[in-house]
């Protein structure tokens, strides 16, 4: 095995919003997606996508306790065209939580991969991570390296590591999500300190099946997103954790580092 490794990349303008009840940092679907797109451009499979995070800034104002995400306009006048149906006291575009991060990947690849630095920075100058464009001026790519070389990678930032172990049901607990709470409350933050909840998967809530104007023409199904949490740990203590797909089963799509 070997690995490609993409230091520093400065993400503006990323997804901050992965459901709808919920404001965080881009979840590691958003970069095994990437992850997934960059084995497409450069003809290999990459199994799978370590994170290490670096900084994070959220694109809102601060009212208090409250965060307010804007809501992006465009410079022209606002007329009918831009108001939902027949109201027109509500805009139809809503505010969206976005946000600027830094992060490195490491990306896990075949053996005989075939990684052209041309090519990695062609790609990486027009990629999209979490919906967000990468800064143009990022540091170049580190392709082919073996793991000991990319142990020697890791200096600083954090690793970001799946936590789902600490959403077990207690007694008085109605579901798992009073668990959630309490995992994510400040009095949980002395045990286990910078946990927070991400998008980990999908769970299909209708059949497949197909229907007009499906992307690609693939069977189609409604789906529910699936909100675990994560944990942000020194990488110089934890080391990588790579995150790959699972599907438990066939209605079940996962992020894992199990």
């Amino acid at each position: 095995m070997k690995y490609l490794w993409l230091p520093r990349l400065s993400i503006s303008n990323a997804n901050a919003q992965p459901s709808a009840w919920l404001v965080a940092a881009p979840s590691p679907t958003a970069y095994l997606g990437f992850a997934h797109q960059t084995g497409r451009v450069l003809g290999t499979f990459i199994s799978g996508v370590a994170i290490v995070h670096h900084h994070l800034e959220f694109r809102a104002e601060k009212l208090g306790r409250d965060l307010s995400p804007h809501q992006f306009r465009a410079a022209g006048l606002i007329n009918g065209n831009d108001y939902a149906s027949t109201n027109k006291h509500a805009l139809a575009l809503q505010p969206s939580a976005r946000c600027n991060v830094t992060v490195s990947l490491a990306l896990e690849c075949e053996d005989d991969a075939s990684l052209p630095g041309d090519v990695l920075s062609d790609w990486l100058a027009r990629a999209r991570i979490a919906g967000g464009s990468v800064n143009p001026d990022f540091e170049a790519p580190v392709p082919g390296i073996d793991s000991d070389q990319l142990t020697e990678q890791l200096k600083t930032g954090f690793s970001v590591v799946e936590r789902s172990d600490l959403m077990k049901i207690e007694v008085g607990d109605r579901d798992r999500l009073d668990a959630f709470l309490r995992a994510t409350s400040r009095q949980h933050r002395a045990t286990d300190p910078f946990v927070s909840p991400a998008l980990l998967g999908y769970r299909a809530i209708t059949a497949f099946k197909e229907r007009e104007r499906t992307r690609g023409d693939y069977p189609h199904a409604f789906a529910e997103p699936l909100i675990g949490l994560t944990q942000f740990k020194p990488v110089r203590e934890e080391g990588l954790k790579f995150w790959r797909y699972r599907r438990p089963s066939s209605d079940l799509f996962l992020a894992t580092t199990h």
